[in-house]
């Protein structure tokens, strides 16, 4: 049981792993976030990482998760930013699942991918995303976090029997997907 915490709920940098029947609630940042923090080369890539069957409420609301530098804008994130603008997203966070979570109320997306291939985003039931204006985020490093599930630079993601509720204020759909061809 995550809560009531004023920075990210968990924060994972290895690979093969399950993040598994877990709470976060008023968690005041990211949730769950999965990768490589670049800005403090902390971590690497992720590969083989299950979340599921985790509920997600009443977080993410952090002001500085909606900067246009920030690649934290949603309750589970699969991160890599990059502040150079001319060199091009990889895709190395590899071979991970989001199934069955409960992500309600949140300040971002539900889910945000970049930099990965090989994601299954299945049986997540989502409402009430974007509850705050989510057009700066991740503005200056490429990213789009408009939509409960957004996808960016990233391959061979697939979205699957997801329930959509309610959504928030400034969502602008249910998926929006900017995936590398």
């Amino acid at each position: 049981y995550f809560h009531d915490h004023r920075a990210r709920g968990l924060r994972l940098g290895a690979s093969h792993g399950i993040i598994e029947n877990n709470r976060f609630e008023r968690i005041k940042s990211t949730p769950i976030s999965l990768g490589p923090h670049a800005i403090h080369s902390e971590g690497g890539w992720v590969r083989d990482i299950t979340v599921r069957n985790n509920t997600i409420t009443d977080s993410c609301f952090d002001e500085r998760t909606f900067a246009p530098g920030s690649a934290n804008g949603g309750a589970v994130v699969i991160q890599h930013f990059l502040h150079d603008n001319s060199v091009p997203y990889v895709q190395e966070n590899r071979d991970i699942r989001i199934l069955g979570n409960t992500i309600d109320t949140i300040g971002g997306a539900a889910v945000l991918v970049t930099s990965a291939d090989g994601v299954e985003i299945r049986d997540n039931r989502i409402s009430n995303t974007q509850m705050v204006n989510c057009d700066e985020v991740g503005k200056d490093i490429r990213l789009s976090t408009d939509a409960a599930i957004s996808i960016n630079h990233s391959t061979a993601v697939e979205i699957k029997d997801n329930t959509f509720g309610q959504s928030g204020t400034h969502c602008r759909g249910s998926v929006h997907s900017e995936e590398q061809q």
